[in-house]
């Protein structure tokens, strides 16, 4: 693979400009790269009551107030931001154009072989998240406070206290590999990319270290979601946010997925979208009949009543008192009641005497 002095030089120039770009969107909101979400969701909302056309019709106002939109849309998405901040303000077309590695169409086979190539993303996310069988008859909302792996909120991933003491590699200009020329035979040499050792690939060195994270560039963080366990989902249910999990300097932030842990409930066992419940009657009730209610999951009461003998172990179906279906919730499945005998202990001289005259006359 034979590669230009021209095709070099127009490699580095392009790099340099992406870089020195870097800061446009910050620039345009009045906020440092190390600013929160918060800080620029308020610097956005005082410029754009500033220069929004209602307020002010210039035509200058009017291009300001799309040139705020444009850098807010980027800023305010994690996602978007992150790749701003490594790739410059024209991150979208680049990733359009060679499927996640910037200036790929441009140098072919610079680049894994000029193969396109999609982006990397971090390894899924997985939280298990306990809950009752209470929770998924009725369905339920709760928060999840958790911990992830966030770029550094100063730095915002280049290790450098200030943006700019970050630096082209002055070995690969930028580029993150460097050409070696090996010899493998009288007159024949062979071109090899190989990843720049200084500065291990990255094509950028930093001068300072960041007081944050130390130059670790990524650091402990934490998140808040709320989900909603939908009525009648199965144990093992999957709940997944794109994009929202670990982040990291170098590939696409992961997946969090939260998985939905059923917890036993000590009086009902599920089955499907069907329940069972084991009911305790009396040797009398089992002989006479009975009429007693059981209190479902969501606290409504079930009658069961029986006029005849019941065996032990007898079953009974209680149509539509089961587990609502997950994707026809006002669908219920089947509540299955077995009946257990529960018969006494000790009897006295006369309860002996009658049962034996019972059986006797039988």
């Amino acid at each position: 693979m034979k590669i230009t002095f021209l095709s070099l030089c127009l490699l580095i120039l392009s790099l340099v400009s992406v870089f020195a770009a870097h800061k446009q969107y910050y620039d345009l909101l009045g906020v440092e790269p190390s600013a929160s979400q918060n800080d620029i969701k308020k610097a956005y909302r005082k410029l754009s009551m500033q220069y929004h056309p209602d307020v002010n019709p210039s035509q200058e106002a009017h291009d300001k107030f799309t040139n705020i939109n444009n850098a807010y849309e980027v800023l305010s998405d994690p996602e978007k931001r992150r790749k701003y901040d490594q790739f410059g303000p024209d991150f979208e077309k680049q990733q359009q154009q060679q499927g996640g590695h910037p200036f790929g169409d441009f140098f072919g086979d610079f680049f894994e072989g000029g193969g396109h190539q999609r982006e990397r993303k971090g390894p899924e996310l997985v939280i298990k998240i306990p809950a009752t069988l209470e929770h998924i008859y009725v369905g339920k909302e709760i928060g999840v406070y958790h911990t992830k792996q966030i770029i550094c909120p100063h730095c915002r991933g280049s290790g450098a206290d200030d943006p700019d003491h970050v630096k082209n590699c002055n070995v690969c200009g930028g580029s993150g590999f460097v050409i070696r020329r090996h010899q493998i035979g009288p007159g024949f040499f062979q071109q090899v990319q190989t990843q720049c050792d200084k500065c291990q690939g990255k094509g950028k060195i930093f001068t300072s270290t960041c007081h944050v994270c130390k130059s670790a560039k990524v650091m402990p963080g934490s998140d808040k979601f709320t989900l909603y366990i939908e009525k009648g989902v199965k144990h093992g249910h999957k709940l997944t946010f794109p994009d929202q999990g670990n982040e990291f300097v170098d590939m696409r932030a992961s997946d969090i997925s939260f998985v939905v842990i059923e917890i036993p409930h000590p009086r009902f066992k599920r089955e499907g979208d069907n329940l069972r419940a084991v009911v305790e009657i009396t040797l009398q009730e089992a002989l006479l009949g009975f009429e007693k209610t059981l209190e479902h999951l969501d606290g409504h009461k079930v009658t069961l009543k029986r006029d005849f003998i019941t065996q032990p172990g007898d079953v009974e179906k209680i149509k539509g008192e089961g587990m609502p279906q997950h994707t026809y919730s006002s669908y219920h499945g089947d509540l299955f009641v077995e009946y257990k005998v529960k018969l006494p202990t000790k009897l006295s001289a006369e309860q002996i005497k009658l049962w034996e005259e019972f059986f006797r006359n039988k």
